[in-house]
């Protein structure tokens, strides 16, 4: 009996201690989950929080988005196809108002839609690595120009840049007058096997840049040149301003040249605006390499994305008047100058800016000089019928279809 009894106190002194030890290890969780989250949003994967130099708020300088449960932004858009993503973004500028922040898979993500944030980050040499959005393009692009960073990106960049030169450009006038299609060597291959022979580069990082070059140069072009038919079919006044332009600068577009087509500012500023209302590359992506102190006075720690949406800056009512109206006039040179140069990044801007963008706008009026010399453009699809799609160049789900009615000589 006296041995049963000890046993029975040993266990009534355990089940009473029992509840405290629980109660003692959960508010002990509980202190460290708390003390941890003023760092890290523990809820949303850790992600380590951004923070402010002079201890504001960090909500007084970015907003952060509401999430839709408890994670953070994690689950945000989950059951969202590609036009619903495209639309959540859309929505956040809306409802924010300026840039703003997320937090999602373990990072915060700073959303910049103004342009002194765009500036700073574009023209910062610190913050040339690409965002994790792009890495899905490694397997084919592998680390060319586009993927690349530090001192490969430095090299490859230094050695492809004079290929994009005014004088380089002028060689193209031929193959641009057929359309690009004649098959020839191209100064940028040719730098690239001179570079080879003198060890600067391997076959593998030439195909590289070439893999890059195509991917880069023919996205861009053809989505604008479909968006700008598109205007110009809605858009009948402007259309015959363009087409009278061409008239009188361009008598013979098989014998074109680049001074020429330097003569059709109508036209280039219907493309401009084509690209400010339709940017090809919708978004830009950037990773901190390191702690980085912005303008605005956040810090946002190593490992952040930075999202820069052109779409929303193009369209931002801080710096562009009605930006849903299409406007060419937007960029005569008084309605420009005191526009922040950021603003507008059609081609981003900074270090890592389009090294192609005036072969880009060569390409583009050469084609449309053709396009309307022999035909009228008539819409068919409707602007508010467009539904956009998320990704790294701007999709459509509809096909855009428009009607071409060939000129009376």
């Amino acid at each position: 009996m006296p041995v049963a009894l000890g046993k029975q106190t040993r266990r009534v002194r355990f089940d009473m201690v029992y509840p405290f030890i629980v109660i003692i290890t959960v508010f002990v969780l509980l202190y460290w989950v708390l003390k941890i989250n003023k760092e890290y949003y523990v809820l949303a994967f850790f992600a380590r929080r951004a923070r402010a130099t002079d201890g504001r708020f960090v909500d007084n300088i970015a907003p952060i988005l509401k999430g839709n449960t408890i994670f953070g932004n994690v689950f945000d858009l989950c059951g969202k196809d590609d036009a619903g993503t495209f639309r959540y973004y859309r929505d956040a500028a809306l409802e924010m108002g300026k840039s703003y922040l997320i937090y999602a898979f373990g990072s915060p993500m700073f959303n910049i839609i103004d342009p002194v944030n765009a500036e700073f980050v574009l023209s910062n040499p610190t913050l040339i690595t690409k965002s994790i959005d792009y890495d899905f393009m490694q397997p084919a692009l592998h680390k060319g120009l586009l993927t690349s960073t530090g001192k490969k990106w430095h090299t490859r960049r230094k050695m492809i840049t004079p290929t994009f030169k005014h004088n380089v450009l002028v060689q193209f006038e031929e193959i641009f007058r057929r359309y690009v299609n004649k098959k020839r060597r191209f100064a940028m291959l040719d730098t690239l096997i001179c570079a080879e022979k003198d060890g600067l580069i391997d076959h593998a990082g030439i195909c590289e840049e070439v893999n890059t070059l195509m991917f880069g140069g023919f996205d861009p072009s053809s989505i604008t040149l479909m968006f700008t038919i598109f205007n110009l079919s809605m858009y009948e006044d402007m259309q015959e301003l363009c087409y009278q332009e061409i008239l009188e600068h361009i008598h013979d577009p098989n014998n074109l040249d680049i001074n020429q087509l330097s003569n059709l500012k109508y036209l280039e500023r219907f493309i401009k605006e084509t690209l400010r209302i339709f940017p090809p590359v919708p978004i830009i992506g950037r990773q901190t390499s390191e702690e980085t102190v912005l303008p605005n006075g956040l810090i946002l720690p190593t490992g952040s994305q930075i999202i820069m949406h052109v779409f929303d800056l193009h369209r931002n009512p801080k710096y562009w008047d009605q930006p849903d109206v299409f406007d060419p006039d937007r960029f005569l040179p008084q309605n420009s100058v005191k526009r922040h140069a950021y603003a507008y990044i059609p081609f981003s801007m900074g270090l890592r800016n389009c090294l192609a963008q005036q072969y880009f706008m060569i390409l583009i009026k050469t084609l449309l000089c053709f396009i309307l010399k022999k035909f009228k453009i008539l819409p068919v699809t409707n602007s508010k019928d467009l539904v956009f799609h998320m990704g790294l160049t701007l999709r459509v789900e509809n096909n855009i279809k428009v009607k071409f009615v060939l000129r009376n000589k």
